[in-house]
């Protein structure tokens, strides 16, 4: 189902909107008792590094020219190259969300060892780096179906070569 402008999916939307309110519960469910300990903060740079690499890898194979060689002509191939574009930018957003998440969770870590203990504005931006992992981390679920979606389309591209070269 789209809305009225074609490159706006409705269930992107509510993906989206979804994975803000995850956050937004998140951060005003997230009482002191969750963020006494940095290790809470460790566990989602670690999570985080890792998911950055993965997404890293599925945007250098999203980005992968060999498979429009196999188009028939210009066209399709150009049709071929626009989603593959907005795949990877859609990649690139969560990437930088990650960055988000990883450099906000730097930043509490910095406050907390310069503010007094049990400061308050460390503890906003812990809750600030737990809800935002929050977030990314549910706009993290569409990455297994990307991957998918990528294997599916190149198994595609390969049977109709096969096919067309035997006639």
């Amino acid at each position: 189902m789209k809305s009225g402008n074609p490159n706006i999916s409705v269930r992107r939307i509510a993906f989206i909107l979804s994975g803000f309110t995850v956050g937004l519960i998140t951060f005003f469910l997230a009482g002191p008792s969750c963020c006494n300990k940095n290790q809470g903060l460790n566990i989602l740079v670690m999570a985080f590094s890792i998911l950055s690499g993965i997404l890293i890898a599925i945007i250098t194979t999203l980005g992968e020219p060999r498979d429009l060689r196999h188009d028939k002509n210009w066209r399709v191939a150009s049709a071929h190259k626009r989603l593959k574009t907005r795949s990877m930018y859609r990649c690139t957003v969560l990437f930088y969300v990650y960055l988000i998440v990883i450099s906000s969770v730097f930043v509490a870590a910095l406050l907390d060892s310069i503010m007094s203990p049990g400061s308050g504005i460390a503890r906003w931006a812990e809750r600030f780096s737990l809800s935002a992992g929050s977030s990314a981390l549910f706009w993290s679920f569409g990455l297994p179906s990307s991957i998918r979606k990528i294997q599916d389309e190149r198994l595609e591209i390969e049977v109709s070569r096969k096919r067309n070269a035997q006639g």
